[in-house]
């Protein structure tokens, strides 16, 4: 579950804006938009420690990622190889520690499917215009 969805989404709408500005004079789809969008670094997984933690619990037991959305799975996979990988460099720490860790760092692209993005993008457009 998302806990910082404004976050997230505002965050989404700035990456956009910048892809927008990249390429300036050159006339972009929001489909073209909102796709390179997702691809660009995010300030966070906007995951609460809590939710890292039933990700990568997972991960510890190595259960089959069941779910629906290839930018899930991504997540899941994420999320678990950064757990691998600081719980190697650090075994003294527990894996809630690793979790917080986690949910504090920058994701290396926003984990939304195609169709999402478009919506998020109406919808603060919307938001940001209003305020």
């Amino acid at each position: 579950m998302l806990f910082y969805l404004y976050e997230r989404n505002l965050d989404f709408y700035k990456a956009c804006e910048r892809v927008r500005d990249k390429y300036k004079g050159v006339y972009l789809s929001v489909s073209e938009t909102t796709r390179l969008a997702i691809n660009t670094p995010a300030e966070s997984f906007y995951l609460l420690p809590k939710e890292c933690m039933k990700i990568i619990n997972k991960a510890i037991n190595h259960e089959t990622i069941n779910l629906k959305h290839e930018s899930k799975i991504e997540l899941h996979k994420e999320i678990g190889r950064r757990y691998f990988q600081l719980s190697e460099e650090n075994p003294e720490l527990k894996p809630y520690e690793i979790a917080k860790i986690i949910s504090d760092q920058d994701a290396p692209r926003f984990y939304i499917s195609e169709k999402t993005a478009k919506e998020i993008y109406y919808k603060m457009i919307k938001e940001v215009r209003v305020k």
